[in-house]
């Protein structure tokens, strides 16, 4: 992921699909934390979350015990 996460990094463009695939890649590798740390900051520079990214985000609030997080993510 470390490799993943310089690339995207670097990208001039970063769309819902890029940031979605970033949740996804954290989450798969059980770095959870960073997984929720890539939805706030995609929501940070404006990007609205779509259902995909609600999706891929949900199950690490769920392996944190994020409960009130993962309601939070859930009335998107």
């Amino acid at each position: 992921m470390k490799n993943a996460r310089e690339l995207f990094d670097e990208m001039p463009v970063r769309t819902i699909v890029s940031w979605t695939t970033m949740i996804t890649g954290y989450r798969r590798t059980e770095c959870y934390a960073d997984a929720l740390d890539v939805f706030r900051e995609m929501q940070m520079v404006g990007i609205e979350p779509d259902v995909i990214s609600i999706i891929a985000v949900l199950p690490a609030c769920a392996q944190l015990g994020a409960l009130e997080v993962g309601k939070w993510i859930h009335k998107y």
